[in-house]
């Protein structure tokens, strides 16, 4: 991270005092009181079966899990979502020549 002049500065994440969830339509972020990181995300994709319900959970959360499992993750639709996500610039790179649709 970097402060407003520029230089290096250590990131402080925030602590969660007390339970937070926010919900929009079929999707929520909830965040927990706790003394470490933990992830947990789920997708329940019925369009698409091979996809379908899945969950992942890390335990604990660290730097080298990062940068190894989340890091490098992607976006992914079906193609009848393209031109949507193409809209709200989540797929600014993307196009039917280089993806897996």
């Amino acid at each position: 991270a970097t402060d407003e002049n520029g230089d290096s500065c250590e990131k402080m994440a925030p602590f969660v005092e007390e339970p937070v969830h926010v919900r929009r339509n079929d999707s929520f972020v909830a965040a927990f009181p706790s003394t470490e990181i933990h992830f947990t995300c789920g997708i329940n994709f019925r369009k698409v079966p091979p996809i379908g319900c899945q969950w992942f959970f890390s335990h604990p959360f660290n730097r080298s899990f990062y940068a190894t499992e989340i890091a490098s993750s992607r976006t992914f639709c079906v193609y009848e979502e393209v031109e949507q996500m193409r809209d709200m610039g989540l797929i600014k790179g993307g196009s039917l020549e280089n993806a897996i649709v």
